[in-house]
């Protein structure tokens, strides 16, 4: 007959032990995909799968997932679903070493660093697609650097919250603002959500590959240690080439900086009324000028080659993109009451004029 004690003896099923900085590092990239507030307490979790010396961390929130395999020494399988915090906490040591014991097929506890975690079984984790179809990418994050903050936050409109890679280009639009840039890319028109996309895009690097099922409507992203996956947005997107330069009347060229730092200074007064800010181009330069009854005026020159008529834009729109390139900057407009375009290098980016009171 057991003793008591001896029910309470716990036996070791897994043990495996990694980098501390190896296993930080994953943990934060993988939790961008977590959902600490889900109703569904397993999509709060990272899961742990260790196999074959490589610990592979899943996070998801079944729109989108990122998977970081990392090496590691391993003795055994195990896999568990965890919060994300206690494995941060833990790796902050040299070395991570991770001991699964369960009483029995759904309790299961992670011993780490001196932790016992109280984890959720593995076979409750969402599945996570196969990449498959794969095709290099190596300008993808240049693309998702030069679009996405173009992509509407709007839900009621989903089409235009994505990026839409098309043969050899990456566009995104709110309706306001068009920003496209050049992309190797060749296959079906894909709209991939532009805040999970941001939310990798400084993790990409140039061996980037990308891949897709439409049948599954998923898109697959992988770069080193890395793999994304996305819901693709199904839908129309919007006829952006009708509202984009063909031909100009007018063209100015100035420095990206310096017209960058001439819109921070108007932006503090125009943030208090809707972000107005005039634009007149005079003899050598142009003078932006942003007012408010609260705040007053806020004034600022910018020297420049070439002229074009007097136009108002929302400064926010020409911060955020002027924040993102170096270099000249070439504007091209027709009137004050149609679209003005922005290029720099690769990147365009039209936007859509306010009213010139």
């Amino acid at each position: 007959m057991e003793t008591e004690l001896e029910m309470k003896v716990v036996v070791a099923t897994a043990t495996c032990v990694v980098s501390g900085k190896e296993l930080s590092k994953a943990v934060q990239t993988v939790r961008k995909a977590v959902s600490p507030h889900s109703t569904l307490p397993v999509l709060a979790n990272v899961l742990l799968e260790s196999k074959d010396n490589v610990l592979t961390l899943t996070g998801t929130n079944l729109e989108i997932g990122i998977r970081v395999v990392i090496p590691a020494v391993t003795l055994n399988d195990f896999a568990i679903s965890v919060p994300p915090d206690p494995l941060i906490a833990a790796s902050k040591a040299k070395e991570v070493s991770l001991f699964l014991d369960a009483d029995d097929q759904k309790r299961q506890r992670l011993h780490l660093n001196g932790m016992v975690i109280m984890g959720i079984h593995a076979d409750d984790f969402p599945p996570m697609p196969t990449p498959h179809h794969m095709r290099p990418i190596p300008d993808l994050a240049d693309a998702i650097k030069h679009t996405a903050f173009a992509a509407s936050k709007d839900e009621a409109r989903p089409v235009i919250q994505g990026i839409q890679f098309e043969n050899g280009l990456a566009i995104a639009t709110d309706g306001f603002r068009i920003a496209t840039y050049p992309v190797q890319y060749t296959g079906d028109p894909l709209i991939i959500p532009a805040y999970g996309l941001s939310k990798i895009a400084n993790l990409i690097g140039k061996d980037a590959q990308i891949g897709y099922t439409l049948k599954r409507f998923v898109v697959f992203i992988t770069s080193g240690n890395m793999t994304y996956t996305s819901q693709l947005i199904d839908g129309n997107y919007p006829d952006w080439r009708a509202i984009v330069l063909k031909s100009h009347k007018f063209l100015a060229v100035f420095d990206a900086d310096t017209m960058l730092n001439a819109v921070k200074i108007v932006h503090s007064v125009a943030k208090e009324g809707n972000n107005v800010t005039r634009l007149d181009f005079q003899d050598g330069y142009i003078h932006l000028t942003a007012h408010t009854e609260e705040l007053g005026t806020a004034e600022a020159d910018v020297l420049v080659v070439g002229t074009a008529a007097p136009v108002a834009f929302n400064c926010k729109f020409l911060m955020d993109w002027l924040s993102i390139v170096e270099g000249k900057v070439t504007f091209k407009m027709n009137a004050n009451n149609t679209p003005g375009q922005f290029e720099c290098g690769k990147s365009t980016c039209v936007v859509m004029p306010m009213y010139l009171g």
